[in-house]
């Protein structure tokens, strides 16, 4: 992909003019150096340059900072509101000739990016809640020193650590989520006017998915929270993912659960698959809580009665595992 290498180029051009550091000095105390005195760049440089913490954080927030330029939101938002238009999907090059997008196109060309530096990258997904309303926004990030580092490529926003005199570095999604550690600052394309108009006349804050009650998903694993507050209902998965189980190929079979809040009492809880995928022939089963049934593709519903339930779960040792869900009903008897 041409435009990795122009932004591993200028994140090459950055990195000498610092002196090819490990570690990236600190912005404030640290002015660069006098032109004439930076080494020109060698063929060992850059090749070593993806395994050195200072380049890694440089190239990532170059491609925080291009992609929402290459694969714009703004251009997609113009083609929907006048008229239909072709999805471009997850798949990079097709985003990229697209030249339009949301946040999963976004992400899905930051990783690519982040991939062919070779850098280690994954999906991180955001579902949350906001006056009522299922919110849910996705970005990479990046393995770098040992931590995942998260990347907004759709705002342009990265996360550093602005404590004076310490080295610079991007922030793990740990600490950016922690609001008890001080010093986390965010970093954004300034570039980005239609955005930052955007946000002004309609009251939005693009980083609201930052907050600790949202449901994330990691690489294709994490836990969803829903709801049973409602003496019986049905979940049909509207902003949340509507699969159980593990859908990456990764070499484990964690995946996607779903964590239930609701009432004590006894419950019926109706599992309706509309469909499935697996690698290989090990069994599957559908688990609410320590109760399961085996999974057969002849069967498109599974009932369960528990004691306000906690958690349904697909267990398999097959790498990928997953059963697509039309929805979840559920009945409560008050105790």
């Amino acid at each position: 992909m041409y435009e990795a290498c122009l932004l591993y180029q200028g994140a090459l051009s950055t990195w000498q003019t610092v002196g090819y550091p490990d570690v990236c000095p600190n912005i404030s105390n640290n002015p660069v150096s006098d032109q004439s005195a930076i080494k020109k760049v060698t063929r060992e440089d850059a090749l070593r340059a993806p395994k050195v913490a200072c380049f890694s954080y440089l190239y990532a927030t170059q491609v925080a900072a291009a992609v929402p330029v290459l694969i714009s939101s703004a251009d997609r938002e113009f083609l929907n509101l006048n008229g239909a238009f072709a999805e471009p999907g997850t798949n990079p090059d097709l985003c990229i000739e697209a030249r339009h997008g949301i946040c999963g196109n976004q992400t899905w060309v930051g990783i690519e990016l982040l991939k062919l530096a070779d850098l280690k990258a994954r999906p991180v997904e955001f579902y949350y809640n906001d006056e009522g309303q299922r919110l849910n926004h996705v970005i990479p990030e990046v393995l770098i020193d040992g931590g995942w580092r998260p990347i907004d490529t759709t705002y342009g926003g990265y996360w550093i650590d602005s404590t004076p005199g310490v080295p610079f570095a991007l922030r793990t999604l740990e600490e950016v989520l922690d609001k008890s550690i001080s010093g986390t600052k965010l970093m954004r394309n300034r570039a980005l006017l239609p955005y930052a108009f955007y946000e002004k006349t309609r009251q939005f804050d693009p980083f609201s998915y930052l907050h600790a009650d949202a449901a994330i998903i990691r690489g294709g694993e994490g836990t969803i929270t829903l709801s049973l507050t409602s003496k019986r209902g049905t979940e049909t998965f509207q902003a949340i993912p509507n699969f159980l189980g593990d859908n990456v190929r990764d070499g484990n079979s964690i995946g996607v659960s779903y964590k239930f809040k609701g009432p004590i009492g006894n419950y019926k809880v109706t599992v309706n698959v509309a469909g499935t995928g697996q690698e290989g022939d090990q069994p599957i089963r559908i688990c609410l809580d320590g109760s399961c049934r085996n999974f057969s593709s002849d069967q498109h519903q599974y009932q369960f009665l528990a004691r306000q339930p906690k958690s349904l779960t697909l267990k398999s040792d097959a790498d990928v595992a997953y059963v697509v869900l039309q929805s979840i009903e559920w009945d409560r008897e008050d105790q």
